[in-house]
This record gives structure tokens, sequence and C-alpha cells, in this order.
């Protein structure tokens, strides 16, 4: 029974160090609208939005480009936060889907990034639904 519950405790230590928190890591303040998000970090899981498109959204959207302004935050760990969308040529319904698609992107730092500077960035995003 002891070894089940410190095999238990420390599956959960594990998944706890594992996760990304609630709140950003920042070193130092964050850059507001740098030139180039890939100066200073490169996305290495490049979740699209229409991943979450339910087969009703899919046959709306269908053959139609979505561009959508979105800000949001890069912290020291290349975590997401913060997302909001500035502009968009689509309704509310696939806004969300699209903070959901930014939230699970991972970002590396780039080869010139090596204090991990989180950055404020503002990127214009382009979706083409099938």
């Amino acid at each position: 029974m002891r070894k089940l519950y410190s095999t238990l405790l420390f599956s959960v230590f594990l998944a706890a160090c594992a996760t990304k928190g609630s709140m950003p890591h920042l070193t130092t303040e964050p850059l507001t609208s740098p030139e180039s998000v890939s100066k200073y970090w490169v996305s290495t899981k490049n979740v699209q939005p229409l991943k979450y498109l339910t087969k009703e959204q899919k046959a709306l959207f269908s053959g139609q480009t979505i561009t959508i302004k979105a800000t949001y935050l890069i912290d020291s760990n290349g975590d997401v936060f913060n997302v909001k969308v500035l502009e968009a040529n689509t309704n509310v319904e696939l806004l969300a889907l699209v903070e959901k698609s930014l939230q699970n992107r991972d970002f590396q730092p780039s080869e010139g990034n090596t204090a991990f500077q989180p950055i404020i960035a503002v990127s214009k995003l382009e979706f083409t639904c099938d």
C-alpha cells in the first residue's frame, strides 16, 4: 500500500510540473509589438484553430479565408497568455477557437533570444477552410 501511495504521489508531482501555469512567467518586462515575433520566438507547435471546428462549422466556413488580427503575450517559458482578437472578418464563434489555438501553441526562443525575452505580439493570422 505504501509503495502504491508513493507511486501515485510521484505521478501527481510529475504531472503538475509538466503543465503550464495559470500565470505568465516573466524574467523581464515584455517588449510590446516587436517588429517580428520570429526574432524572439519560433513556433514549435502550430495548432490550427480549424482543428477545433465541428462538422457544421466546417460546412459553414467551407471555401472561406478567415483573417484575424490578434495580440498575445509570449512569456519567458514560451507559453501564450492574454489572447485578444483585435480585428476579424468572421463571427464570434470562430474567434474563441482562434484564442484556444494560440494558447495551445508552444514557442522556443530564437537563437538571438538567449535571455528568454517575453513579448506582446501582434499577428495577422489567415486560415483557409477546405
